[in-house]
This record gives C-alpha cells, structure tokens and sequence, in this order.
C-alpha cells in the first residue's frame, strides 16, 4: 500500500515521523491504553489529511483490571506515543539487563506479571510498540541503545504467521543492522511465540492456557538455572540436572526445524542443547538461536578488492549478493563490466535501451556506452542516455508544443516535457504556487511547539502532486505567569472619631519565585488593590451640622411668633424623597402644604432625614456635600419666610 521497502534504513530528521506519515497510504496501530487510544483517535482527526487507520485491539482489553490511564496522560502538553518504553527499575542499571522484549496490546500485560512473579524486573526490559505502520524506526533505535547488552526478542501471542511478526522482522533486521555496522556489535532479533497455524485458535480454552504458560516462561528465560558445582551436588545425593530440552525449547526458536533437541556437555546448564536450523542457518548457542550464516564472510563469495559491500540474502533469494565498483561485473565481481549487459548504477542496461531499433556499443571497464541506431530510427533528446526509440519518418508534421515526438513504425507520439499534456503538449497541469508565510507557532509558548504554511493549486478543483501542508518545530519559550493578588490586609484605624471616617484595607501582588523575573507577565491592576469603607457615622457633639440644624428651628420658632398663622390645617406629609447623593451620606426629605393658604399654619412644611447609599467598589471623595445641601434648605426657608411676612416686622427681627 505504499513505498516503504522493509530492505533500506530511512534517514532521520526532526519531522521524521510526520514524513513517515505522508508517505505511507494507511496506519496500523496496536494502543495498549485508554490515553494511548484518546491520542491515537485524536491525531486522526487533527492530521491534515485523510488516510485509513487500523487499530489491532482485542476485547479483553476493554475488561482488564491492569489497562488504565491517568488524567495527567492527556492533558494539555501530552500526545500519541508510537512506542512506550520501560519504565521500570531496568532502566536504573540498563548494562544490567539481559533481555529486552518488544510486544503489541494485551501480551505486555501477560509479560509484565510474568516478569513481577519471576523477580526479573531489573533483568527484562518490556517495550510496547503502539504503532506497526508506519514502522518508528527512530524511537525504537534509542530504546535498543539504552540497552547495550541485551538479547532482543519479538513477543506475540498470535500464531507466527497471523502477528506482526512478519512486517517488523526485515524492519528489525535493518535496523539491526545498521546498529551492528556503527557500534561494532551483532544484534539480531528472536522471536517467541506460537508456531504458524492455519486455525486462528486451537477451539480449546486448556490448551490455549498451556501454550500462553510455555511462551511467557520461554520469554523470562535469561540465565542459568543450575551451575555446574550445583549440579554436581545433586548428582553426588542421587539427583539429576534437569535436562534443557524438557521444556522443547525448539518450538519456539526461529528458523529451527520444530522439536529437534539434542543434550550438548552434558547437560549441566540450561542452554546445554542444540536445534537443528534450517537451511542457511546455524545454531548459536550463545545467542540460543538459528542464526543467518553470513556467507559474506566465505572467500569464495565477492571478490574484496572488485567490490563495495556483500548482502546475505534469504534463503529463498538466495546466498549473498555482491555491489560491485563501477569498473566490474558478476556474481562475485570477477569480470570486466560490459555496460551493455549490466546495469549501471541507475540500473540501466544498454542493450535494453538500444532494444531492437539500434545497437549497443560499450566501454569494457565503465558505465559508458552508446546506439548505433539503425536506418529511420534517433535517439530521444528528452532522455539523458542513447535509447534509438524516435522514428524520424513519423514524426514528420507532428506539432509538439512543449514536449518532443517519439515514434515507432507504425506510431508517432508527443512525450511532453514536464508540466505539460494533452496529444500536443499544450495544455499546461496544475501546479503548486509559491508557500504563504508560516502560521504563528502553537501553542504560544512551552514545549512541543509548531507551526505550519500552506500553499494553494494553481487551478481550483484540480489535483497537484505533492502535500498542501508543510510543518516544522519552533523554539521551546517561557509561558509568562501574570501576578496575582493575595489575601486582604486589615482595616487601618478609622481616619475620624466622628462625622463620617474612612477606612482603608490593602493587597500585594504576589509573583511566582520559582520562575525567575523572566517567566513573570503582567503586573496586578493598581486600582484593585486597595479597598474603602465609611466608619464613626454618628455626629460629632457641637458639630457644624447639629448647630446649622438648631439655628433652622430656632429661626423657623421666631417667625412663627409674627405671622398670623393657625397650628393646625397641615395637610398630610408627601412620600420621602430619594438620597440627595450617588454614594455616601446624604439628606432625603419631605413636605407637607397648609389647608388655609400659603404660610397660614403653625410649623415647618419640611423635614430631613440622613441617609446612605453604598459605594462600591470606590468611595466618593467629597464627604461633607450634605453639609451644602442643608445649608441651601435653610436658605430657602428663610426665603421663604421673608416672602410672606411683613417685611418691617422682619426687619425689627
């Protein structure tokens, strides 16, 4: 469903994993937790593009006590991982471990107890491979390196031929070997579990278990059960060592012929045994395995000096295949090259390209050659090798705008150059305009940041090769964190003993120490970090306000005295007015009108009352604005008293 070639190690860059997702046509996964599910769903639908996504998951998955995630893995920051590798106490001493196993889904969880009730935690690294395809190249790289002397072994439940097995194995084997070519080592990958099968299961729930037993106790093997001395003892009490191939360890080694066991020394350690391999293959007994006979080692194989490298094949492509320099040839780069019947570098052979039109004409020792081409017929200009493939006579009177005629005897075409179709090459194809500048990253700051840019078809509705989308990584920066406020401070003393104080309670703004002043945002609001409120709202004794209200009533009892008026007529008192202020202290009133006329009655048609009203979240700064009001009503009283009095009489006053 895609290039990807299981035989060619990929180059990695930053985006290596975003480039794996563009190229291959669909992803297969194996999540073996919720989060992992959450992520890997999630990533589906942010990608950019639509490619079909498989996830390999049994139901019993859905009911296992061990499968759980916390919130913390998936919250902001956290993302799909394409494998999730040991963790553990392994990982303290990784010189230490013996054995690192990869796996997919519900097996790891067999594993892991497995390994808990052995006590081989600090012996047995377990990494999960969460996604199969795209193959994670890179991240299972640096898990192998974190292990440098551990036994690598692939670890499934399924039957050999129904798993993954299959596709990781010549991608391991890649790997593998490019890791041996850097760090002069030779890692190969094992495999443990069930043998090929055309049944997908046995039908018989025993057996299933027995076999789950024997493979997960064939996954904790690691060192020897029993030394020699011990062994030893045992004999000289009548006992016997336990013999190797009592477990049928063939069964489960790779290229081994099935149960085929022999005792080796003896018998007095665990790995005193052999299995008969197969065909290209020799046991190991270090590695306790079928190992790949590297032929490539054999003299009789390539020539050393005539060639580049050797591949060891599988056996059923064959032995080794020999790279040879550009001057040989062969299948053991013994002969001059003939570039006429063997491939250059761009895989071109000239008697091919020359094919019946021409004939090939080569260098002996070099890549070059040339056609002679016979009568009629020329070579392709569009072609950067002698091909003979134009028939001159056909050609004649066809029109090729942007592209070259390529005929035939009984056929002429126009090969048009790129960019262009149609039987004239004239009408041009879409193509990509210039990139639009990058989007601003995300997220704004922290870790794990990205950014994107597009690019549009020049022609709408038709399709360009390529990708529309591009991405890179941007540069981790520092979340500012703005300050906050803390707790309220007490209430000062109250500014005044008397006729309206004021309280005054402030706040700091408090940053967070840990981040340094460069990891600090915006200051706390100036304006919230002080609060007001009245206090000592009962009148001063002698106060301005209480003598301004005597000097009314006295004033008010003096005209009374003159006028000829009645005490009695008052009509009844109107509703209080509103508070005379906006916020604050202040005066509200009402008045009431005389039955006999203007000023015919004994009393004052007004009274006042103090009032507030509250002021939130700031306090008016004007207190004293009552104290005018009071002081225009009693001016208007007077007023008023002077208006309908005898005017000599108010004089005498």
């Amino acid at each position: 469903m895609c290039n990807d070639d299981s035989d060619v190690h990929p180059l990695f860059n930053q985006d290596f994993h975003m480039q794996q997702m563009h190229e291959i046509n669909w992803i297969v996964a194996a999540p073996s937790t919720p989060a992992n599910m959450f992520h890997l769903i999630r990533r589906q639908m942010a990608l950019p593009f639509r490619k079909p996504l498989i996830v390999m998951t049994p139901k019993s998955l859905l009911r296992h006590p061990d499968v759980r995630s916390s919130f913390k893995d998936i919250i902001t920051g956290t993302e799909f991982q394409r494998i999730i590798p040991e963790t553990g106490v392994s990982t303290h001493q990784p010189f230490n471990v013996k054995k690192l196993i990869f796996c997919t889904s519900k097996v790891y969880y067999d594993l892991f107890k497995e390994r808990n009730n052995s006590e081989l935690n600090e012996e047995i690294a377990i990494c999960r491979v969460e996604q199969i395809s795209p193959f994670p190249y890179d991240m299972i790289k640096k898990e192998i390196e974190l292990f440098p002397f551990a036994k690598i072994e692939w670890v499934q439940e399924e039957h050999k031929n129904m798993g993954a097995w299959s596709y990781i194995q010549p991608r391991f084997n890649t790997l593998l070997s490019e890791l041996n070519t850097t760090s002069s080592s030779n890692k190969t990958i094992g495999y443990i579990g069930r043998s090929s099968a055309a049944a997908t299961a046995t039908g018989n729930k025993a057996k299933h278990f027995i076999e789950l037993n024997q493979l997960l106790q064939y996954a904790m093997k690691t060192s020897i059960i029993y030394s020699y001395t011990g062994c030893l003892i045992k004999k000289l009490n009548g006992e016997l060592c336990p013999n190797p191939c009592k477990r049928n360890p063939c069964n489960f080694i790779y290229q081994s012929l099935g149960n085929v066991c022999t005792i080796i020394n003896g018998g007095f350690y665990n790995y005193d045994y052999t299995c008969e391999c197969k065909f290209g293959y020799e046991w190991n007994s270090q590695r306790e395995e079928c190992s790949r006979i590297d032929v490539c080692k054999d003299e009789n194989s390539c020539i050393k000096n005539n060639s580049i490298s050797c591949q060891v094949l599988t056996p059923e492509e064959g032995n080794f295949k020999c790279i040879c320099q550009p001057q040989f040839m062969g299948l053991q780069c013994k002969l001059p090259r003939d570039p006429c019947i063997w491939p250059n570098v761009n895989q071109i052979v000239g008697t091919e390209k020359c094919g019946y039109n021409g004939k090939c004409i080569g260098s002996i020792g070099t890549d070059l050659y040339y056609c002679i081409c016979h009568s009629g017929y020329t070579d392709n200009p569009s072609n950067s090798y002698s091909d003979c493939q134009v028939y001159e006579a056909m050609c004649e009177g066809i029109l090729c705008i942007n592209g070259v005629c390529v005929a035939s005897t009984n056929n002429a075409i126009c090969v048009c150059n790129q960019g262009y179709s149609d039987s004239k090459c004239a009408t041009k194809l879409p193509y990509w305009l210039n990139w639009e500048t990058w989007d601003d990253c995300y997220p704004r700051c922290g870790t794990n940041r990205k950014q994107n840019r597009t690019r549009s078809c020049s022609e709408k509705g038709n399709y360009c090769v390529g990708t529309r989308y591009e991405w890179k990584t941007c540069n981790d920066t520092i979340c500012l964190v703005n300050g906050i406020f803390g707790n309220w401070n007490d209430w000062l003393p109250c500014d005044h003993n008397c006729g309206t104080g004021e309280q005054v309670s402030t706040r700091s703004c408090i940053y967070n120490t840990d981040l340094g002043e460069e990891g600090w945002g915006k200051p706390c609001p100036v304006k919230k970090s002080t609060r007001r409120r009245y206090c000592n709202v009962h009148a001063c004794v002698n106060s301005i306000r209480q003598r301004l209200f005597e000097l009314a009533a006295e004033t008010i009892r003096r005209f009374e005295g003159k006028l000829n008026v009645k005490s009695t007529g008052w009509r009844p008192w109107n509703d209080w007015s509103n508070c005379d202020v906006e916020c604050g202290f202040g005066d509200k009133y009402k008045v009431r009108s005389c039955a006999y006329g203007t000023d015919k009655c004994i009393g004052v048609y007004f009274e006042s009352q103090r009032c507030f009203v509250e002021c939130f979240p700031q306090v008016n700064s004007t207190k004293m604005n009552t104290l005018d009001n009071l002081m225009k009503k009693v001016f208007q009283v007077s007023l008023k008293l002077e208006h309908t009095s005898n005017s000599s009489t108010f004089k005498n006053l």
